[in-house]
């Protein structure tokens, strides 16, 4: 059931890259 674990790795992983992006955007606009 490898398309489980697969799904579950996207959904685990999208509001990640999110956060991480909010947060560079965050930081640069502080910056500036």
């Amino acid at each position: 059931t490898w398309g489980y674990y697969f799904k579950t790795g996207i959904i685990m992983t999208i509001p990640v890259l999110i956060v991480t992006l909010v947060a560079l955007v965050l930081r640069l606009s502080l910056l500036n």
